[in-house]
């Protein structure tokens, strides 16, 4: 269950990022099978520290509330 969490948190840092580089270009994560690769991945390399993890957590946490708040300042509300 833990490489399925790691696996969410580095797919959705790295597709935050991804919208907030280029908004107009990219699509939002629309099934769980976009999760597929990165679970593998993440299989391939099962040794990387808890550091790592807590770090790839926090990250795809603030680059969430930074794109809520680019969404909330451009249209009023996240979803609209």
């Amino acid at each position: 269950m833990a490489q399925v969490w790691r696996a969410i948190w580095l797919g959705c840092a790295r597709k935050y990022t991804t919208l907030l580089s280029n908004q107009a270009a990219a699509m939002p994560i629309a099934s769980l099978s976009y999760f597929v690769a990165v679970i593998q991945e993440g299989v391939t390399q099962p040794n990387t520290s808890d550091t790592y993890w807590t770090y790839v957590r926090r990250k795809a946490g603030a680059l969430e509330q930074e794109w809520i708040s680019r969404c909330g300042s451009r249209t009023g509300a996240p979803g609209d």
